[in-house]
């Protein structure tokens, strides 16, 4: 994209998460896969985001054999991010669930969503999770274009948490600790 004085930058783009939608984004920088198809790569020469297909589709012929090394040389950066176990890990040291991060620490991959999401619902705390959720991809969006120095614009929808929403934090605390938890949980009364 191109802003009003003929300034190149990268637009980020993102709206809300809701319990019933899939995340409505070019890029995120919170997944755990590592297969080079499912990677995100950015061009200097347009500010765009690609995954290696749409590279290919786009600027290559089909005969054309990507590789991150390749890229790279093309002057591709690769978009790295953060994982799903250091989102789980961000998320209870930010509400001081120590004996949480512990007991996650012990999980497979697998396990660590499905309980993570079992918590969040015994919890009651699923609105305020989403609303997190999506602060936290805006924020380290921001840090990765910081960090590279990308010049970026956000074009978010207007309810779309640019701080960290100290309400839902009180609001997460709160509910936390007002439960009586169940199996497997229950190290938590």
């Amino acid at each position: 994209m191109i802003d009003e004085n003929g300034k190149k930058y990268l637009l980020i783009r993102f709206n809300s998460l809701s319990e019933d939608e899939n995340m409505d984004s070019d890029w995120s920088l919170v997944e755990d896969n590592n297969e080079f198809a499912y990677t995100n790569w950015f061009r200097y020469s347009d500010f765009e985001i690609y995954k290696p297909y749409q590279i290919k589709e786009k600027f290559y012929s089909r005969t054309t054999k990507l590789s991150e090394k390749k890229l790279e040389k093309n002057g591709y950066l690769k978009v790295v991010g953060k994982t799903y176990e250091w989102a789980y890990s961000w998320f209870f040291k930010l509400t001081h669930l120590d004996a949480m991060e512990q007991y996650f620490a012990q999980l497979g991959y697998t396990e660590k969503e499905r309980k993570f999401w079992m918590f969040v619902k015994m919890a009651g705390i699923k609105e305020e999770v989403y609303i997190l959720e999506d602060w936290l991809r805006l924020d380290l969006a921001k840090k990765w274009c910081n960090l590279h120095k990308i010049y970026y614009r956000i074009d978010v929808p207007t309810d779309y948490p640019r701080e960290l929403p100290k309400i839902t934090l009180r609001e997460i605390k709160n509910k936390i600790t007002s439960i009586n938890y169940g199996f497997p949980f229950e190290f938590m009364n």
